[in-house]
């Protein structure tokens, strides 16, 4: 394995470093994000964050494409995708209660995807990270949505049969990245284990229940940290 100097991060809202401010009562980046932190405990290496709020696996590779065309060959790369494509348009579900809806990547071209921008990365001489998902609330980030008036919680119950197929389908994506960080013997940062063991996790999120808040930030920060560093260290 090459030794690693710089490092690219792609991903959405999580790595970039968004929370929701209850007082000014939008969402803005945190003070000092889990970037923030991975960059002061590694300050050896070149640290390029290309994450961006609401991106999908799919805006993802058009940014990553875009990079490589320009040139851009950073030693490793971060790749950590699935909290929006996981996600639904609430308000359809709301009308059309009663149809199928799928999430905003479905997970089979999800998971088409994620193999194809590792590979891509592989081809160009980067080695990919996979980094899979922090937990959620899905009884938060309910209530949260149906907050728009063009929302039904009842309409958006029936559909769902149970608010907890929220997180489920937010572990499937997740679980995808573990499983194809092992089919492609890809070095994996798994937060979603460390912030697990938390007993009073909800403590560490946001108001809406899916993106972590300033706190949050910082222990995502540390575990990155801690787990690139054993990464770093099998060189």
């Amino acid at each position: 394995m090459k030794e690693i100097h710089t490092l690219a991060i792609w991903g959405d809202s999580i790595l970039k470093g968004v929370i929701y401010d209850e007082t000014q009562e939008k969402y803005r980046p945190c003070d000092k994000t889990a970037v923030d932190i991975l960059c002061s405990n590694f300050p050896e290496l070149e640290i390029k964050n290309n994450s961006r709020f609401g991106n999908v696996i799919t805006k993802g590779r058009k940014l990553i494409e875009k990079s490589l065309a320009s040139g851009y060959r950073p030693d490793a790369a971060i790749i950590e995708f699935g909290g929006n494509d996981c996600d639904f348009d609430w308000s359809e579900v709301s009308k059309e209660y009663l149809s199928d809806h799928e999430p905003n990547t479905p997970l089979d071209i999800f998971t088409k995807q994620m193999r194809e921008i590792c590979g891509l990365l592989l081809e160009n001489g980067i080695e990919p990270i996979i980094m899979n998902l922090p937990p959620i609330s899905a009884d938060r980030y309910f209530d949260w949505f149906c907050r728009d008036s063009e929302t039904d919680a009842e309409h958006v119950l029936h559909w769902l049969c149970e608010k907890q197929i929220i997180y489920r389908t937010q572990e499937r994506y997740s679980h995808c990245a573990d499983m194809i960080a092992k089919e492609l013997d890809i070095p994996l940062l798994d937060i979603r284990t460390e912030l697990l063991g938390i007993r009073k996790y909800g403590d560490y999120l946001s108001a809406d229940g899916i993106h972590l808040n300033a706190e949050g930030q910082s222990v995502l920060g540390e575990t990155l940290s801690a787990q690139l560093g054993k990464i770093l260290n099998q060189r």
